[in-house]
């Protein structure tokens, strides 16, 4: 399979989910679930069901809805961890960035707990983010490569294929029609940004990750 083709998976139909959380969360494994901004509500209901970590990786613009989320997640009990970046502006993470989260979710899982990440939709960010911390485990790339580069490669090559294109990473789809309708146009325009700007932030991180070339 040529994941560089961005080719959208058949098998739309993916659905974890722990007891009574909602189903727009999706298990990844028993350390960690993702999905899109949770609500105050799920951020009560996450508690109940063992989550005691949010990874928001929503970008800044996004003030008050972290104001909000990060007072819920106190009042809950939650630990809440603030990441912002924006693929449409370029504000992509580092290496180090991807490592240390996973790092994070490994620690957090072997002492009882579960993280959940998300950005604003959970199709982009959040996708990429997962993809690394299922292919590592929260170990760095480096140990991950050598000690067995060709189960490494494996891990990548499933975790992309699941986390990204599968989970409807590429669900945007380029716009070439011809309006004279400016709220269109701009309409438009601004979606082509966002592909062009997945698109860019995935091929960084198939490098970051050492995608194998097939």
């Amino acid at each position: 399979m040529q994941l560089k083709d961005y080719t959208i998976s058949q098998n739309q139909n993916i659905k974890y989910s722990f007891g009574s959380i909602p189903p727009k969360f999706k298990k990844v494994d028993d350390y960690l679930i993702r999905g899109s901004s949770p609500t105050v509500v799920d951020i009560f209901k996450l508690k109940k069901e063992g989550v005691n970590q949010i990874y928001d990786f929503r970008h800044k613009c996004f003030r008050g809805m972290k104001f909000i989320e990060k007072l819920a997640c106190k009042i809950a009990g939650i630990k809440y961890c603030r990441q912002p970046y924006s693929f449409l502006q370029g504000t992509l993470p580092t290496l180090e960035e991807y490592e240390t989260i996973a790092k994070s979710v490994k620690e957090n899982g072997e002492k009882g707990g579960i993280t959940l990440f998300h950005c604003n939709s959970g199709y982009h960010r959040t996708a990429l983010m997962t993809a690394f911390y299922s292919a590592t485990k929260g170990d760095t790339v480096e140990r991950c490569f050598s000690k067995n580069k060709t189960e490494y490669f494996d891990n990548v090559i499933k975790s992309v294929k699941t986390q990204v294109i599968d989970s409807h990473y590429f669900k945007r789809t380029y716009k070439t029609e011809k309006t004279i309708n400016p709220i269109k146009y701009f309409k438009n325009e601004f979606n082509n940004r966002v592909v062009i700007a997945t698109k860019n932030a995935y091929d960084d991180f198939l490098e970051l990750i050492r995608y194998p070339k097939l």
